[in-house]
């Protein structure tokens, strides 16, 4: 007597390949989701890194050095910035603009902010814009909302275009210190 030959039928082959792909289709939001904050912790640890770096800079060489923010599309949110430092001593590196900065105190020309990120500056005491965020020759804050100068804390919003709910925040109080984490 032939053995019967026993296979598996059309409706469990269907059920495996819709629960893989249940499987797939989670996996793919997963990792979306981690492209997303992967990202922001990039962009917030260089922006985070150059102003540690300014701040340092700023005591060492006992001049002004900082971030000069620039927004080239209009859109209200910076799309590069520059390390700037104030080598002459003439305050060339607060222009209202950022835009004119004497060449020699450029450290490094141009920081692209990645293009599915949002940045944004602002005073916390003054309020308003500010373009550019340094310190004094003592390590504390310097900004510039493009009309004049002060010793404010300033605020940088980071935020994900791809999905609204992911900000983070970096805050510098006034005596300098910086600090960074998710928004609430």
């Amino acid at each position: 007597m032939v053995g019967k030959v026993r296979g598996f039928t059309l409706i469990e082959l269907l059920v495996v390949i819709m629960v893989i792909s249940a499987m797939a289709l989670m996996a793919t939001v997963y990792i979306y989701k981690l492209r997303i904050s992967t990202a922001l912790k990039e962009a917030v640890n260089k922006i985070t890194t150059d102003l540690s770096y300014a701040k340092t800079m700023s005591v060492a060489t006992d001049s002004i050095w900082g971030l000069c923010f620039v927004d080239s599309d209009g859109d209200g949110y910076y799309e590069y910035y520059r390390l700037v430092a104030d080598k002459g001593a003439d305050g060339s590196i607060l222009t209202a603009d950022c835009t004119s900065t004497d060449p020699e105190d450029i450290i490094r020309e141009i920081s692209y902010v990645p293009n599915n990120i949002n940045l944004s500056v602002r005073a916390l005491s003054g309020g308003g814009s500010v373009k550019f965020v340094g310190f004094s020759k003592r390590g504390r804050t310097l900004v510039n909302n493009g009309s004049s100068y002060a010793n404010w804390a300033v605020n940088i919003r980071v935020q994900s275009t791809l999905d609204s709910s992911k900000v983070m925040d970096i805050d510098i109080n006034r005596a300098g210190r910086i600090i960074f984490g998710w928004a609430r």
